[in-house]
């Protein structure tokens, strides 16, 4: 709901519609299914790095920062996340820079896995999650 699949949420909202794919819809269970998923995973973020398993091995901040919105359903403040993330300890400057991103050239990083034990951060802490 809150990641824009279902059309509940565009009326909710006060957007407009997503675009329907064909003619189909969710049968029997599978908004259930669905709804499931989505809320084990955005469970996870504050345990497992799952985010970086849904970008790719080296990603700009925004990226992840793009994925984190998705996932949780909320829209974050852009430098309360950069400074979050950094300070996990998850992410690792690559040096390069791409320039894919229609501004300034952003720079790439990549996810750096903690040993067990060594007492860094799994997860990511975003704002409303306990």
């Amino acid at each position: 709901y809150e990641a824009g699949l279902v059309e509940e949420s565009a009326r909710d909202n006060g957007r407009p519609a997503p675009a329907p794919l064909g003619d189909l819809s969710m049968t029997s269970d599978h908004r259930r299914i669905l709804a499931t998923g989505v809320a084990r995973l955005r469970s996870k973020l504050k345990y497992r790095p799952v985010l970086f398993d849904l970008t790719p091995a080296t990603f700009t901040l925004s990226a992840l920062q793009a994925a984190a919105e998705a996932v949780a359903g909320l829209s974050l403040h852009k430098q309360n996340f950069r400074r979050g993330v950094e300070r996990t300890g998850l992410v690792q400057p690559t040096g390069v820079f791409t320039s894919d991103t229609g501004g300034r050239p952003a720079e790439l990083f990549r996810h750096v896995r903690p040993e067990p034990g060594d007492g860094g951060a799994f997860g990511l802490s975003l704002p409303g999650q306990r």
